[in-house]
């Protein structure tokens, strides 16, 4: 959602009004101690912000955040977009080209679709897996006819892999996110075969270090790093104190 608002925040601020894309570069998340407490809000508040536009050289970075209903932060997201010149993206990968069925009156959500990473392969802490071919659907809107790869879809998948590793490593049981990152190289398109790759790196105060990789063959697509935290919620009645607690601590160790 964040990556999304930003986006729209990057067209907005742009003098040059032609048809743009705004894939994304990088992307830093940071969640802040009152996350876990929004499950139970029933509105949220997202703002997005440009902080620089270089329109010689097509970069745009915004600053993009989550509150809860009474303005308080609980989620901060820094984006780095490129900016492409639409007629420009359709030149450059015109052999991707794809007018199918599945631009036709498309009515699915890639959103909404359940993710199942069934195959999963496991070898020394490193789970991987394939997925055979990417289907046009999972790209809906991401472009016109160009179907490419969002990278909010591949954070998904990833994000998954890596939930799955933790909990055959440590065990099963609720986990959160407190931070995560994402660089990317390259598009993966419709019809390509897409490998996923994640792997323990470290356990530092009790935060998990994961990283993955997403690749096309032997071209890099995108990184990630994520921070796993097991969760404080529970059904003692101080658990609001003790999620306090857990996140100062876990504040401190990020700044170490």
């Amino acid at each position: 959602n964040l990556a999304l608002l930003g986006s729209c925040a990057a067209s907005v601020s742009n003098p040059n009004k032609n048809r743009n894309c705004y894939p994304v570069k990088k992307g830093e998340l940071k969640l802040f101690p009152t996350a876990e407490l929004v499950l139970f809000k029933d509105k949220i508040q997202m703002q997005a912000k440009v902080k620089t536009l270089d329109i010689i050289n097509s970069h745009c970075e915004v600053v993009t955040q989550l509150n809860t209903s009474n303005g308080e932060k609980f989620a901060e997201m820094l984006i780095e977009y490129h900016i492409i010149p639409e007629e420009a993206l359709y030149k450059l990968f015109k052999n991707y080209i794809n007018k199918d069925k599945y631009w036709q009156g498309v009515d699915s959500n890639a959103y909404e679709q359940k993710i199942t990473l069934s195959k999963t392969k496991i070898a020394n802490n490193e789970f991987s897996y394939t997925l055979d071919k990417l289907d046009a659907c999972d790209c809906v809107g991401h472009f016109k006819d160009l179907p490419a790869f969002p990278v909010s879809i591949m954070t998904r998948y990833i994000a998954k892999l890596v939930r799955l590793g933790h909990e055959t490593i440590f065990g099963e049981g609720e986990y959160i996110y407190t931070y995560g990152k994402c660089s990317t190289e390259n598009f993966a398109f419709a019809g390509q075969q897409v490998i996923f790759n994640a792997y323990f790196v470290e356990m530092v105060k009790e935060q998990a270090l994961w990283k993955g990789i997403v690749k096309v063959g032997n071209d890099l697509i995108a990184e990630f790093e994520f921070i796993l935290i097991k969760s404080v919620m529970n059904k003692n009645p101080d658990f609001v104190q003790e999620l306090i607690d857990h996140a100062d601590k876990t504040c401190l160790a990020l700044d170490d």
